[in-house]
């Protein structure tokens, strides 16, 4: 089986591909904020995989059952996609920086 060949986020952003002006925006940031985004963008993925798990804990009661179906399966896996593409990004910049 072939492995997945497409270009991570950090190198579509650094190319100037999707996602540069995000990458632009964060090259020039210190390490400390840097690794403090990296623990944001890892934990907001991790709420929101929690979210997938049990909507309810995140959702107001008395919403119909496609507006559920609505979150779990398009908005939040969005929201999960790219935050994951900023992370990726974060941490490209970060090992750019300390190696």
């Amino acid at each position: 089986m072939l492995k997945d060949m497409r270009p991570s986020a950090y190198d579509l952003a650094k190319s100037g591909g999707d996602y540069a002006k995000f990458y632009e925006r964060y090259k020039g940031e210190y390490l400390p904020r840097l690794q403090r985004a990296e623990r944001s963008y890892r934990r907001v993925i991790a709420e929101h995989e929690g979210y997938i798990r049990d909507p309810m804990s995140k959702l107001k009661p008395g919403l119909s059952a496609e507006e559920i179906r609505r979150y779990v399966e398009k908005k939040w896996p969005e929201d999960i996609a790219r935050n994951t593409a900023y992370l990726e990004i974060i941490t490209g910049i970060i090992a750019e920086r300390t190696t």
